[in-house]
């Protein structure tokens, strides 16, 4: 699923930057940055499902079964039962970073 886009600055370049990759190949660079948003993805997918009721589960099983390639309809429909989602995504994307940033796993890259 396609996360709706957030209102920070933090764009791919400047993760990159931040985490000190900028300088790698391009193609190292698309594979980093595909899974940093896929871990991303799964950390506020979990948070989101904290946040629903088992109705609003269920609900948004049925939207994702008949609409699962409508990103535009999924994302209009998590808009309106966590408003708060571009401020999850945020916080999510901010705690990856932090995380590499203070994990061994980028040492000497």
């Amino acid at each position: 699923m396609t996360m709706p886009q957030t209102g920070t600055s933090t764009s791919s370049a400047n993760i990159l930057v931040e985490l000190g990759l900028e300088n790698l190949p391009e193609e190292e660079k698309a594979t980093i940055l595909d899974q940093l948003m896929s871990l991303v993805q799964k950390r506020v997918m979990v948070r989101i499902l904290d946040a629903l009721t088992d109705d609003q589960k269920e609900e948004m099983g049925a939207l994702l079964e008949k609409n699962g390639g409508d990103a535009d309809a999924v994302s209009a429909w998590l808009g309106d039962k966590v408003p708060n989602l571009p401020n999850i995504v945020a916080e999510e994307t901010e705690t990856v970073k932090t995380e590499l940033l203070s994990s061994e796993a980028l040492k000497g890259v």
